[in-house]
């Protein structure tokens, strides 16, 4: 019965009759050749069974719905396009995203009380484009909390909307602000992708401002929150919009920027606080104004600016090794002076020309190989600089 069944299901009819013919007289050779051919004249080589063989099957191409194989196998998420973004925002504190940014274990050297942290908190107001990246000693909510408080300052109450992912000390740092955090789907970074090409953009920009300067990878978190500082004094909106031609600074406190603009280790002359002048120096005739080399802008929680600036003594740097992974404890003993007084400031960088002969650049490998053909005694006296003055 089972053989008979599937015969007329295949198509095998012709064949079946034949079989089931008593006046045949077919034997078991007969069937056999019989059976070898099916009912129709001309074979079908596409098809197998009942179930036809398509063009779609062999590549699966283009995908379609109708196919079981293409739905389970090519499956993708939503698309995102650029420029989608059409939430209603019309000013400071509508939105405010943050994440954390790591330094890949490098430890800095800072004004501030987080020596030696690896992390920062990368900050962004949508609608003004102000940024901002704090150094902060753990991920805990606590110093989020604090770090968040800084960057909002008098204008905590403008906020009205926090966003970030699911990390847990940023739930409790939002439930601490008393301020709704929506959340970006798990799993996908893109759909928080404002503040990851945000801290991209900090990245780049801080990396910039290092080699330019020529200061070791230890003071990061002086170039990183003076490159933030400088973005948002003189990056100008693009958007077609109320916003066109502004920058961030002048979008959040209505008032353009008008201090003075200064790179990030650029040679600068000012005069220091009359504590942070060394006793032996400390004398009425010596010049009040000493040579620096400028670590940025020192502002207030809510980015208050009182014309305050953070330099650091060109002969703090003598003797010191300037590759670029000297530990962030050989400057702990080059003071950060905090000072309103700025004379002069140009575009030299005085620390460059030492560390060119960093290990990991052309010209170091040049000197030390220079070096060791005339057999100098102290090849390691082109790592440090000489101050006189």
């Amino acid at each position: 019965d089972r053989l008979v069944q599937r015969l007329r299901v295949n198509n095998w009819t012709p064949i079946f009759d034949t079989l089931m013919n008593e006046d045949t007289g077919t034997d078991a050779s007969g069937i056999k050749n019989v059976c070898c051919h099916p009912a129709t004249t001309q074979p079908n080589t596409e098809e197998i069974g009942s179930t036809p063989v398509t063009p779609h099957m062999l590549t699966h191409l283009p995908a379609s719905l109708d196919c079981e194989a293409c739905r389970r196998a090519k499956s993708r998420d939503v698309r995102h396009f650029a420029n989608r973004f059409n939430r209603p925002i019309t000013e400071f504190g509508d939105i405010i995203t943050f994440d954390h940014l790591s330094m890949g274990g490098i430890a800095c050297i800072d004004d501030a009380n987080t020596p030696g942290t690896t992390k920062a908190l990368t900050i962004k107001d949508l609608y003004t484009g102000f940024i901002d990246c704090i150094p902060v000693g753990t991920e805990s909510a606590v110093h989020t909390v604090e770090a968040l408080h800084n960057f909002f300052g008098e204008d905590y109450v403008r906020v009205k909307r926090l966003y970030s992912d699911n990390w847990v000390g940023f739930i409790s740092a939002a439930r601490k602000l008393e301020r709704p955090l929506e959340t970006s789907q798990p799993g996908m970074p893109v759909s928080n992708a404002f503040i990851e090409r945000t801290n991209d953009h900090v990245l780049e920009g801080t990396r910039c401002a290092l080699t330019a300067s020529g200061l070791p990878i230890a003071f990061w978190a002086s170039a990183v929150r003076c490159f933030c500082f400088l973005h948002n004094v003189t990056h100008k909106h693009k958007s077609e919009d109320s916003r066109f031609g502004k920058t961030p600074w002048e979008l959040r406190f209505g008032t353009p920027y008008t201090g003075p603009l200064i790179p990030f280790g650029c040679r600068i002359e000012f005069l220091p606080a009359a504590t942070a002048v060394r006793k032996p120096i400390k004398n009425k005739m010596n010049p009040k104004l000493h040579t620096g080399v400028f670590m940025g802008y020192r502002t207030h929680p809510g980015h208050t600016f009182k014309g305050e600036y953070k330099v650091i003594p060109l002969s703090s740097f003598a003797n010191k090794s300037l590759q670029s992974d000297t530990h962030w404890k050989e400057f702990t003993q080059c003071p950060f002076n905090i000072t309103k007084r700025i004379r002069r400031f140009d575009g030299i960088f005085p620390l460059v020309e030492s560390s060119r002969y960093d290990k990991n650049t052309l010209d170091g490998l040049e000197a030390i190989f220079d070096l060791s053909l005339i057999h100098i005694s102290e090849p390691t006296r082109l790592l440090s600089i000489s101050y006189a003055g």
